[in-house]
């Protein structure tokens, strides 16, 4: 829970992005979190705006979630290091039939999530949710939270994800930008490293 307990300590980074979050939902009328990992290998929710409809996502701030199978948290994994080919990483347990726990399998959607820029999850965590989630990153490109929309699976279409997809991406770019994250000037940093 430290760096869960850490980010709930940082308004400075809920403060920035509470706007974002707003207009999250004013785009998407879903639920809109934004999260970060924690110690333990789940995710903590640290700020969030829940949907006008009747009918939505239901998390609490400081809520602790199983890691892996939830879009905020495949978001923001794209940097962490997975285990070696063939073991099995403790975080990646089954919560829910769709979960995806093979090692292989992960690093192929860290991958795809790496390329894409966001993250699309349909009942891994649950089998009525669904989410979709783009990392947030620090001055420095460190990914250190994500915002996403937390989804109904009866409406996780295609057609809401195509919605929903360059919002989340907005957002997570927003506030980004607003916390000093500027992407040609990280790459070029990471090059002359």
């Amino acid at each position: 829970m430290a760096i869960g307990a850490a980010a709930i300590g940082r308004p400075d980074v809920v403060k920035v992005a509470r706007p974002w979050l707003e207009r999250l939902v004013a785009a998407t009328d879903e639920t809109v979190h934004m999260s970060v990992l924690d110690v333990s290998g789940g995710i903590v929710y640290i700020s969030k705006v829940e949907s006008p409809r009747s009918i939505r996502v239901q998390t609490q701030i400081g809520q602790l979630s199983p890691a892996w199978c939830t879009a905020t948290d495949a978001a923001s994994s794209p940097s962490t290091p997975l285990p070696p080919s063939g073991s099995s990483p403790r975080r990646c347990w089954r919560a829910h039939p769709k979960t995806v726990t093979d090692p292989r399998r992960i690093r192929a959607v860290l991958k795809q999530i790496s390329v894409a820029g966001y993250a699309v999850t349909r009942a891994e965590n649950h089998p009525e949710m669904g989410g979709i989630a783009a990392p947030i990153r620090d001055h420095a490109g460190t990914v250190i939270a994500a915002v996403g929309v937390g989804v109904p699976d009866f409406r996780m279409t295609r057609e809401l994800e195509e919605k929903c997809v360059p919002h989340v991406v907005e957002a997570a770019a927003g506030i980004s930008f607003e916390l000093g994250f500027r992407p040609d000037e990280s790459r070029s940093s990471a090059v002359r490293a």
